[in-house]
């Protein structure tokens, strides 16, 4: 993941950008003077004078003294004014852009489903990998921006570093859905999974095989919505069974930051955090011993799985182990992994369909979709012996 300690010109810089390349500031526009500016980002005037020379040496915007900075007409604004217009872009191409955080074989599903509706409409689908960087989120769909995209559908890697580049769509009305994870403060159409019902249904499953001391493991529970949900989902399922739940059995990746320095530091970053909480296990009394562990997708369950295995830790005769999502190698681990579906092609063909709409009309009212999930067991679940 990229630092956000960015230049502090370069943060203005890029806000500006934005607003610009999204048709916020259309053609002609005047900025607001640098002393506004300065006092809007609570900065000095020299750190803005340095963002605007970056726009101007870009050619996005012109500086006229005594008089101030202006949005300039340029190719790339044509671009962007005919996304928005039946002809498509200037190059007579019509497309749309996925932008997923991750590159593997589970965004291929979502892409079958978007190119399939894509077809139907004429329109070719664009993929890019944000790489979990939310500093090239922005990049690519700046540049996605300027080559005339018709519309997005966006896997949102963090739900609040990019506030200011998604509020700008909106106040645009520019046609984009996002997959997956809601952004704070802000009504954007999305599709998704039922999380909270998914997961219910699948610690429902382990509260049935007697499991009654079941550890919930997410990665960054309160800043993700979708795992804040699946956490819902969890709570829930221990109250429907008259089951008390306890706060030590919630264990997030950002808890282990504070893993002390030199613990395991030859091993991976992650790797380190499933020892670290395999340790915190071990330590629990014998009456208090969690026998299941609901990871918060089929990712943290995978590295829960063969790290158990590197320890001896028998998969499921010591602990049940649950994911979430349903990922093509699921079925194919050394224990085959009891998860829930996320019907990624169904989510794409969806997502497709609001954008295509919204392209159509040439409108933006946001639109939730919510997706049936599908418990599917396999052999990394057991009852209580």
């Amino acid at each position: 993941m990229a630092s956000d300690k960015k230049p502090l010109y370069e943060i203005i810089y890029r806000q500006y950008k934005i607003k610009i390349l999204s048709g916020e500031l259309p053609p002609g526009t005047r900025l607001p003077t640098e002393m506004e500016i300065a006092g809007e980002f609570k900065v000095s005037r020299i750190t803005v004078t340095r963002a605007l020379k970056e726009l101007e040496l870009e050619k996005f915007i012109r500086r006229v003294k005594g008089s101030g900075s202006y949005v300039t007409e340029k190719e790339w604004q044509s671009a962007s004014d005919s996304s928005s217009s039946p002809s498509g872009n200037k190059n007579g191409l019509n497309f749309i852009s996925l932008i997923l955080p991750f590159d593997e074989e589970f965004s291929t599903i979502f892409l079958k489903g978007i190119e399939d509706e894509a077809k139907k409409k004429g329109f070719l689908v664009t993929f890019h990998n944000t790489a979990e960087d939310s500093d090239q989120e922005v990049e690519i769909i700046e540049d996605v921006l300027s080559k005339g995209s018709r519309g997005l559908i966006i896997y949102p890697f963090s739900e609040t570093s990019n506030l200011h580049m998604y509020s700008s769509l909106l106040i645009r009305k520019f046609p984009f859905v996002l997959i997956d994870r809601k952004i704070p403060g802000i009504e954007t159409s999305i599709v998704s999974v039922d999380n909270k019902k998914g997961f219910e249904e699948i610690t429902s499953h382990l509260i049935e095989q007697g499991h009654r001391k079941i550890v919930f493991v997410g990665s960054w529970v309160n800043r993700i919505s979708s795992e804040q949900e699946r956490y819902n989902g969890f709570c829930q399922a221990h109250i429907n069974h008259g089951v008390p739940l306890m706060k030590k059995n919630l264990y997030s990746f950002s808890d282990a930051e504070a893993i002390p320095d030199g613990y395991r530091e030859n091993l991976d970053k992650d790797i380190r955090k499933i020892h670290y909480l395999l340790d915190i296990l071990e330590k629990y009394p014998a009456e208090e011993r969690p026998t299941a562990i609901a990871a918060v997708n089929d990712l943290i369950a995978r590295l829960i799985m063969t790290t158990a295995q590197e320890r001896g830790i028998a998969i499921p005769s010591f602990y049940s182990l649950t994911g979430f999502d349903n990922l093509p190698y699921a079925a194919h681990l050394p224990i085959p992994l009891t998860t829930v579906e996320q019907p990624a092609y169904e989510i794409g063909k969806q997502a497709a369909e609001i954008l295509f709409r919204a392209i159509d009309r040439q409108e933006n009212q946001p639109v939730s979709c919510t997706i049936p999930p599908h418990l599917i067991i396999r052999e990394s679940t057991d009852c209580v012996v």
